[in-house]
């Protein structure tokens, strides 16, 4: 799990997250507060990259970094997962469970959506 440097909390499962250029994460609202009186990454003080570049950088760790995450929830059963696990994991499939309630549905839906998680990845 990484820590946000500048509240140093860590950063859970749904929460709103930055990678910077330099390849540092912190909460959006972290990283938004530093970057209204300083334009440098707060941990290696790199100019904050701007234009495509930065932004094909920036995409390509955010996915990378979401893919880490999903191998990682693959080691749980459903069963053991929270309902918060689920909707993350759901939202990162980009599978939509607006209007689903109950914890049964929700499990039926990634189930069907990602059959794996039924059983443990060695």
């Amino acid at each position: 799990m990484e820590t946000c440097a500048i509240c140093l909390e860590q950063l859970r499962e749904g929460d709103n997250a930055y990678l910077t250029d330099c390849y540092h994460i912190f909460h959006s609202a972290c990283l938004a507060d530093w970057w209204s009186h300083s334009a440098t990454c707060p941990l290696c003080k790199a100019e904050a990259m701007t234009g495509r570049q930065g932004q094909a950088l920036r995409e390509r760790k955010q996915r990378e970094w979401a893919e880490e995450r999903a191998a990682g929830m693959r080691q749980k059963r459903v069963g053991d997962m929270t309902n918060k696990e689920i909707k993350q994991r759901l939202s990162d499939l980009k599978v939509s469970f607006k209007g689903v309630l109950e914890r049964s549905e929700l499990v039926d839906l990634l189930l069907c959506h990602d059959p794996s998680m039924g059983v443990r990845v060695a």
